[in-house]
């Protein structure tokens, strides 16, 4: 069987059912045959799957352990699709999450289970010698149950984002740009809160750059972001918090020879929550991410390692003291075929 329509079976079924049956008709001159065979011949893409576990530890300012969080995701299936012919692409990623809160002395307090359903879809244009901008609509769905002492309620949160883009690339120079600009909404509900925060609406705008250059087989570049966020009550229709974030993340990567791809990225990040009452609550963090991905023959296989610490501090009114960290050790795993 032709390996570009298989992929494409395989990846959710994009096209109609009877595709196949158009595909393999045995009248040469049909025309639904011909759009068909030429519609999936043309497109490609990846479709794999990937895991990813975080174990957390939250401490007190005095150093003492205030708690322990594990957060796990299991992808059903994820992919990329794009049409040669057209301007659109799409990934997309269905996945079973579970995200479980034990206190110091390894009590069990809380546990979500549930799934994610996230699409991107992009849309691009091209104006010549290595400039390009577009489109983008990303979705993340999320439905869970949250098991709380002797209590159980739904958890469930809608988010769309709007985006744009610019990238550069010269090919003489061998680097380039990338640059986002968005704007999102989310609503998140509760079933076992019945206060404020138990149903919120929350807005907010990103915007991120990142030149980059090529040197030999290495990749250098930097990452700069920006995002500021405002959540509201649908219950009473208050403001509850304001939530700004700045990093810098440089990246250095290095492609052998023999198809493996081995990447460090350091992020430095400054955040800021500022309360209805006045509180405010900052968060300093330093991440470091090690990556290795493999390309073997139409497969991709990578794993990554992130190390995550992040010093907290608030003023509630008597001026900024700290109030603890937070440290956590994140691993991920992904494989993909393309097509």
């Amino acid at each position: 069987m032709n390996k570009s329509i298989l992929s494409v079976l395989i990846a959710n079924a994009i096209y109609a059912p009877y595709a196949l049956a158009d595909i393999y008709s045995t009248d040469s001159q049909s025309a639904e045959q011909d759009y068909f065979s030429a519609l999936i011949d043309g497109t490609g893409g990846h479709v794999g799957a990937f895991f990813e576990k975080e174990d957390k530890k939250v401490y007190n300012e005095d150093g003492s352990l205030n708690g322990t969080n594990e957060y796990i995701e299991n992808s059903l299936i994820t992919g990329f699709l794009y049409q040669k012919d057209l301007p659109f692409s799409l990934n997309y990623s269905f996945k079973q999450i579970q995200n479980t809160w034990r206190n110091a002395e390894g009590t069990f307090t809380q546990k979500d289970d549930g799934f994610q359903l996230s699409t991107n879809l992009a849309y691009r244009h091209g104006f010549g010698n290595g400039l390009s901008t577009g489109l983008g609509w990303k979705t993340e769905i999320e439905r869970s149950t949250r098991y709380q002492s002797n209590l159980k309620g739904d958890l469930d949160k809608d988010q769309h984002q709007f985006y744009t883009f610019l990238g550069y690339w010269n090919n003489d120079w061998r680097g380039g740009f990338y640059s986002e600009l968005s704007y999102g909404l989310q609503d998140d509900t509760n079933e076992l809160d019945s206060g404020d925060w138990g149903r919120k609406d929350t807005t907010y705008y990103k915007v991120m750059l990142k030149p980059y250059k090529n040197f030999g087989n290495f990749f250098v570049g930097v990452e700069l972001y920006y995002e500021d966020k405002d959540t509201e009550s649908k219950r009473s229709g208050q403001h509850l918090e304001n939530f700004k974030e700045f990093y810098v993340e440089p990246e250095i990567a290095y492609q052998f020879d023999f198809g493996g791809r081995l990447f460090v990225k350091q992020r430095y990040t400054e955040k800021t929550t500022t309360q209805a009452n006045g509180n405010e609550y900052f968060g300093t963090v330093n991440k470091t991410t090690i990556g290795y991905q493999h390309n073997i023959k139409d497969w991709m296989v990578g794993a990554e390692v992130e190390l995550f610490n992040e010093d907290k501090e608030q003023d509630v009114g008597a001026g900024k003291v700290g109030s603890g960290n937070e440290e956590y050790n994140k691993l991920k795993l992904m494989a993909q075929y393309r097509f």
